[in-house]
């Protein structure tokens, strides 16, 4: 897909944005069988895409930060660790959860945790030694982006709307309600450490 001239694409945006969120999670892992995430988003980014693609990965990342001595935000890497220990295909259920959340509700917050999400599990497939998973887990990922939340990006500013520093004001003031609304159905997932393998 080309840039079409000036416009922005904010399918290629968040291809990207996904990515580098994931790239930097799995950034700290000491193995070298990290794969390369780059084959799964366009290569033909404007200037100003990868300046909104940073930004936004950079404000990913910060509401990440401010949520890692969240009460509920340690229950949702517990949701994720646990899918980790889950035999078999470690993210069907991961397919699931991610349904469930997005279910009746889409916001920039819950966008944002999905991408945290992705990421993480991503670092536990490679520490469970099926790298190889990995890139088969990116392109679901994104094409759940695409096919559930590009429209309703498109319908909210876009990308550049968070890029351009015009965050909602749940994403720059992070208050307990509203992070318990972005992490609702991740922590609340009813996962355990003895959750069932068989899903579906």
């Amino acid at each position: 897909m080309g840039c079409g001239g000036n416009s922005l694409s904010d399918e290629r945006i968040g291809e990207a944005v996904l990515k580098e969120v994931m790239e930097e999670e799995l950034r700290d892992v000491a193995t070298e069988d990290v794969p390369s995430l780059s084959p799964l988003v366009h290569q033909d980014q404007s200037d100003q895409e990868k300046m909104i693609v940073e930004q936004c990965a950079k404000l990913i990342k910060a509401i990440g930060d401010k949520l890692r001595d969240d009460v509920e935000f340690k229950q949702f890497n517990d949701t994720i660790d646990n899918l980790a220990r889950i035999p078999g295909c470690k993210w069907d259920k991961f397919k699931q959860v991610t349904h469930k959340v997005f279910e009746d509700l889409i916001t920039w917050e819950r966008i944002a945790v999905l991408f945290l999400a992705a990421g993480r599990l991503a670092v536990r497939l490679v520490e469970a030694r099926l790298p190889q998973t990995v890139l088969e887990f990116a392109k679901w990922v994104m094409d759940f982006f695409r096919r559930r939340l590009l429209g309703w990006i498109r319908d909210h500013g876009g990308w550049q709307f968070l890029g351009a520093g015009g965050r909602p004001p749940a994403c720059s003031e992070q208050r307990p309600g509203v992070r318990r609304a972005a992490l609702c159905g991740w922590a609340d997932s009813g996962l355990s450490a003895h959750s069932e393998a068989n899903t579906t």
